[in-house]
């Protein structure tokens, strides 16, 4: 049973990845920006705030969220409706014609909250499905394998999108959310059946009241302050991950049609860009993700979109490997030795010069952007009450999406006060020595 729930978890990583990747890292914010706001003043400003709105409310309604599904026994059933949601949301995007703007941020932020809110109870499955011997091998091989189904979602939909949205060929490029819809609730759904079913909790009071655990569970930080402690600790790594795939990521939003046309390009696939940071708020600080590669390096899109295909190459094998690392030797001595090769990735960003530069960055970063974030994944899960995981891996969710909003803001703060990005990405490393400072300090408490 337990292999067959292990199983279903993975896949369910595999489908939330591959909607990652076309509606809000890709096709859709090339769609609504080039075609259903095409012409409108304030495009990329209406597209941000359709990314901020479920970043902020997927926060907040997490942990009650998880509270409920603990109390009622009803997680996988509230993990399908908000699949089922989701792959609904992004099937009516194709519905939207020129000037649909509302409804297009309508649609896109009821799929987009859909997803993170899913992804919360999807990871509170993981303290179930595994233990503290097999924890980090089960999160690294379901987050490595996802990015295949990313690239095999973005296969699925190239047939659509390959001419970019174009006259007379939006209706063609739209289609992919069809494609996307479908693939998510396939996997999705397939992955759900397979999970472990909860009983209802049988009583009154506290154990059946979301609002009550929440407040005992915030009551009792105050003796038992590791979870607290190592929430602040992933909210300043995630701080800092974020912020570097904002700022090195390609953007899905260079608009089609508008302006000047580029000049012709070889009719190439497009490899997907990496995915949004902070699992999972998918899509989360998107929009002017190369300006750093481009600025400090000179790099056109096409040799930044081939970047980001090499770091999903490396990605893959590299998260499985350290969380079987983490297994065999200690989850905290992994994430130390991410941590150690994030500092040398910052230093790279803000010293390295030359043509060779670029795709040691990108290499570097396959080896601990998904590997960081799996571990710290699988470290949580062994901390958390098995039998309010949805609550906890809500209060996950709250920290991840603070992170995504305001990571990108104080890179913004620091690079305008000293005029440089370089400088500005080097002084993320001072999130990252707080984290690992304060991850030291709850291994302490722990042991």
């Amino acid at each position: 049973m337990k292999r067959r729930a292990i199983a279903a978890w993975i896949v369910y990583d595999i489908a939330v990845h591959g909607y990652g990747l076309m509606i809000p890292a890709v096709g859709f914010a090339i769609y609504f920006t080039s075609f259903v706001a095409a012409g409108h003043p304030l495009a990329d400003g209406l597209w941000s705030l359709a990314v901020a709105i479920p970043l902020v409310a997927a926060g907040l309604l997490g942990p009650w969220l998880g509270a409920v599904a603990d109390a009622g026994g009803h997680r996988r059933a509230m993990l399908a409706g908000a699949t089922l949601i989701c792959a609904t949301a992004s099937a009516l995007l194709v519905t939207l014609g020129p000037g649909d703007i509302v409804a297009g941020m309508l649609l896109f932020i009821a799929a987009q909250l859909a997803c993170l809110l899913a992804t919360a109870l999807y990871n509170s499955y993981l303290p179930e499905i595994s233990t503290p011997q097999t924890s980090a091998r089960i999160s690294g091989m379901a987050w490595g394998l996802s990015y295949l189904g990313g690239i095999a979602c973005f296969l699925l939909c190239l047939p659509f999108i390959r001419a970019g949205v174009v006259a007379d060929n939006e209706a063609h490029f739209a289609n992919a959310f069809l494609v996307t819809a479908g693939f998510l609730l396939t996997f999705g759904m397939i992955s759900i059946l397979g999970l472990p079913a909860e009983d209802k909790v049988d009583g009154k009071g506290e154990k059946a009241n979301p609002y009550q655990r929440l407040w005992n569970t915030v009551r009792s930080w105050r003796q038992e302050r590791q979870i607290p402690k190592f929430l602040l600790a992933y909210y300043l790594i995630n701080d800092a991950m974020v912020t570097v795939l904002y700022f090195t990521a390609p953007p899905p939003g260079r608009r089609a049609g508008r302006g000047p046309p580029p000049p012709p390009a070889p009719r190439a696939p497009r490899p997907p860009p990496p995915p949004p940071a902070g699992r999972r708020g998918a899509g989360a600080g998107r929009g002017r993700g190369s300006d750093f590669l481009k600025a400090t390096f000179g790099l056109s899109m096409q040799e930044i979109l081939i970047l980001s295909l090499t770091f999903q190459m490396i990605a893959i094998p590299s998260t499985i490997f350290f969380g079987w690392l983490g297994d065999r030797w200690s989850q905290f001595g992994a994430v130390n030795v991410t941590l150690v090769i994030w500092v040398l990735v910052l230093a790279l960003m803000g010293l390295a010069e030359g043509e060779h530069a670029p795709p040691v960055i990108a290499i570097a970063l396959g080896l601990v952007l998904g590997s960081t974030q799996s571990l710290l994944r699988s470290m949580y899960s062994q901390m958390v009450p098995p039998d309010r995981a949805g609550e906890y891996f809500g209060f996950h969710a709250l920290a991840c999406r603070a992170s995504s909003a305001l990571g990108p803001l104080l890179f913004g703060a620091v690079s305008a006060v000293a005029g440089s990005q370089r400088i500005a990405m080097m002084s993320l490393g001072v999130f990252l020595l707080a984290g690992a400072i304060l991850l030291a300090r709850v291994q302490a408490e722990i042991r």
